[in-house]
């Protein structure tokens, strides 16, 4: 019997549960469509009962470290100071010529010693040999070279020479015929010189040639010697022939 019951209140008790659940059910389903406002208002009002609100935890999701990746080493390499150049000059273009050796074919007195230096004689042709030379750093274009004298009493045959272009450090022989003709008063060294003209040059010069200068000083006293060992010579005969005179009178008077 005691169980009959308990299993009856049971039963009752199950269906008064089941019916609170549904009208719970209906009266929400019933409820008219509420207004938008604000969430104070709502929670105010009796419609809505308020529920807590689930909070949603993240769940942590397993983030790899990113790996720091090495960062290259750069070298910094010393650049060596390089020197600054240093301007070189530009050297400039000169032009300029020279004589570089001088020759006679002809010496007229050999050296002795009344002549130490092998001087020209006068009134006689000579032919001179000399080397010019171009001496400076340009090229001579339309170049001549004449032989002149300043003394009328050095007569000049050809004395003019074109050489056209002349290169540096180029050497031409030229060759020149003159004469010293009597009655020369020049000076030992022969007034000679060698005029050379190119494009925009000109220059003069010396040619060094000697020659020997008569001396009327020394003529006079070879004549005046020489007149002078006639005198003594003279005299020395007069003494002979006086001397025999004498010695001849002498014998005549022992006899």
């Amino acid at each position: 019997m005691k169980n009959l019951l308990l299993t009856l209140l049971f039963i009752i008790s199950f269906f008064v549960f089941i019916d609170n659940i549904l009208s719970e059910n209906d009266d929400l389903i019933q409820v008219a469509p509420v207004e938008e406002q604000e969430d104070s208002t709502l929670l105010d009002s009796g419609i809505v009962k308020p529920h807590p609100t689930k909070t949603f935890t993240p769940i942590p999701t397993f983030t790899p470290e990113p790996t720091s990746t090495p960062k290259p080493i750069i070298k910094k390499t010393i650049k060596k100071a390089e020197p600054t150049p240093i301007p070189q000059p530009t050297i400039a273009k000169i032009l300029d010529f020279k004589i570089s050796n001088i020759k006679i074919n002809e010496i007229a007195k050999i050296k002795n010693i009344n002549n130490l230096y092998g001087l020209l004689e006068m009134e006689k042709k000579f032919n001179l040999i000399l080397i010019l030379e171009n001496s400076g750093n340009a090229v001579a274009f339309y170049t001549t070279a004449t032989l002149k004298s300043k003394n009328p009493r050095i007569l000049l045959y050809e004395p003019e020479k074109n050489l056209q272009t002349v290169l540096p450090n180029d050497k031409r022989e030229l060759v020149f015929t003159f004469d010293v003709i009597h009655g020369y008063d020049g000076p030992p060294q022969l007034p000679l010189f060698l005029n050379i003209k190119a494009a925009n040059f000109e220059k003069e010069l010396p040619v060094e040639l000697y020659v020997e200068l008569p001396n009327p000083n020394l003529n006079l006293l070879i004549i005046g010697g020489i007149l002078f060992f006639m005198f003594l010579f003279v005299l020395l005969i007069i003494k002979i022939l006086t001397s025999r005179k004498k010695t001849k009178k002498y014998d005549f008077d022992n006899e």
